[in-house]
């Protein structure tokens, strides 16, 4: 059931209402699959769930579902000759839309989730890991509205944390925001996700003193197990990332900052990581 419609003048992204028409023009043309993810797919949840926005994203992050390398070189080639975009030099996913908005745009197939490596698109994308999209294309999108007739598949609250995780594991120095961005999901997740919550994962409620925080840690490791759950090898590695940062401990960056964004202590932090940790390994009862 898609949310409640929101209005392109919501967000911050320069000439979000030109850019993203258009991205979806082309991509519908040419038949390709999309999602909206990051800063942009977090802002969307927050906002259809009437969610104050702590720092609004200017970025415009979408993943598009490429069978072949030659599509991806032959829309972005239609991008740049016909709809007033250019590249950036030294990142072969980002294009500069002449009102100024910045896109990224990450190509995945079926095989994202099992070869990290991207050089089957070209040598300049060796470098980029894109663990996770087509995962989250298969389980973890919801439709949002906006403006009354744009439909877009956005991450999930709990698709994002994922892809978050594991961006910051793969590039830390360079991908602190992403810290920041799980502290507010966490923080938040409850609100975004109250009636499902109540209606499949009621059972976290048995013990009176549990936070809510807490059951939506728990519910996230739940939902996490079951986008990756047909693909062994990358739940085994997102559990060795919150295992890692468990074991750094409340001294640790991630439980900081992971404190700081939800205002609570980094042993509470922990605490939360431990719910994560456990939904994950929860195996699957009902309809959770």
């Amino acid at each position: 059931m898609p949310n409640k419609n929101l209005s392109f003048q919501q967000f911050e992204i320069e000439h979000l209402d030109v850019v993203l028409p258009c991205l979806e023009r082309v991509f519908r043309k040419n038949s390709i699959d999309f999602y909206i993810l990051g800063g942009l797919a977090r802002d969307i949840n927050f906002l259809s769930e009437d969610v104050r926005v702590r720092r609004i994203t200017k970025d415009l992050d979408v993943a598009v579902f490429i069978p072949e390398p030659a599509l991806y070189r032959e829309v972005m080639t239609e991008l740049v000759k016909k709809e007033g975009f250019q590249r950036i030099s030294g990142n072969p996913l980002r294009l500069l839309h002449l009102s100024g908005a910045i896109v990224d745009i990450l190509p995945f197939d079926e095989r994202t989730g099992s070869d990290a490596s991207m050089a089957r698109f070209g040598p300049a994308f060796a470098d980029f890991n894109l663990q996770g999209l087509y995962e989250i294309f298969a389980h973890s999108t919801r439709e949002h509205i906006i403006q009354g007739k744009h439909r877009y598949q956005v991450t999930t609250p709990e698709g994002i944390i994922l892809l978050k995780f594991i961006a910051y594991n793969d590039k830390p120095e360079r991908r602190l925001k992403d810290l920041e961005d799980i502290g507010q999901l966490l923080k938040h997740y409850f609100d975004l996700n109250d009636l499902d919550i109540y209606e499949n994962h009621n059972d976290l409620f048995e013990d009176d003193e549990k936070l809510l925080e807490q059951v939506s840690a728990r519910v996230i490791g739940r939902k996490i197990r079951d986008v990756l759950g047909t693909n062994k090898n990358m739940e085994a590695a997102f559990h060795g990332i919150i295992e890692q940062h468990i074991a750094a401990g409340e001294e640790g960056r991630v439980a900081i900052y992971l404190s700081n964004e939800m205002d609570v202590t980094p042993e509470v932090a922990i605490v939360l990581l431990k719910e994560i940790q456990m939904g994950l390994l929860e195996p699957k009862l009902g309809n959770g």
